[in-house]
């Protein structure tokens, strides 16, 4: 899972924006995997959480594909208070932490070399090495997209995602890519939040919330070109998700 709208925040905000997104990670593979989460490894991979599966875990593909879908959903409601300085003045705007996934297979390897304390203080070292193809393939993959979640190709059929939530993404030329697959999320996903919405005299229709957030980050350009694509993926509005470099 990568979170790439960190840079314009402050190490206090990157920081809560990184303990929000494993907090959530840790919460739904508890949740879902139970006794197998042993057999998972989760790590930071410089801005970037990766979720390996060491030992085989029946119907894993598509448990990650849904549940990251839940998490990047929940990340982005419970970081919307969340504020960044503005780039042309001292005031502070929200900005909500936008994330993109990739459930891919490959190469990958792991060690660690560590001592158990609990402050830089105390400590000399504390190597980890981790890594592999599949990450490095994993993040080029990535580059240039909104929001969202993806699956590779290859296992679509393994893990069982619908043919009418798959979306096809293109590059800057209009191409179909043969890679990955954008992956919406089950019906009345936004359930909850549209229906609480006119309690709190926010906007029921997604789209309107999300340009309500839009708003709130001061018309972000950045911001407004990874969320939009995703709003209008979920909505059925789009057929294509265009990489934009």
């Amino acid at each position: 899972m990568s979170g790439k709208h960190v840079e314009k925040s402050e190490l206090p905000e990157q920081i809560e924006r990184i303990a929000q997104v494993v907090g959530a990670v840790h919460a739904e593979i508890d949740n879902t995997f139970e006794e197998n989460k042993t057999n998972l490894f989760v790590h930071m991979y410089a801005d970037s959480l990766v979720i390996a599966q060491k030992n085989l875990i029946e119907g894993c593909a598509r448990k990650l594909v849904e549940r990251m879908l839940e998490v990047q959903y929940q990340v982005l409601l419970d970081s919307r208070f969340i504020k960044v300085k503005a780039k042309a003045s001292e005031e502070y705007i929200l900005m909500p932490t936008l994330s993109r996934v990739l459930v891919k297979r490959g190469p990958y390897y792991g060690m660690i070399c560590s001592e158990v304390q609990q402050s830089i203080d105390n400590i000399f070292s504390n190597f980890s090495l981790v890594g592999g193809s599949a990450i490095v393939e994993m993040n080029k993959a990535l580059e240039g997209l909104p929001m969202g979640t993806c699956i590779d190709a290859s296992l679509i059929t393994e893990a069982r995602i619908e043919r009418e939530r798959l979306i096809d993404i293109t590059d800057k030329s209009g191409s179909f890519e043969r890679g990955s697959k954008f992956v919406k999320p089950l019906n009345r996903f936004d359930f909850l939040r549209s229906a609480l919405s006119p309690i709190k005299n926010g906007a029921a229709d997604i789209k309107d919330w999300v340009e309500q957030l839009i708003g709130s980050s001061g018309n972000d350009e950045h911001f407004r070109n990874k969320i939009t694509p995703w709003v209008d993926a979920v909505r059925g509005a789009c057929q294509s998700i265009c990489r934009t470099h």
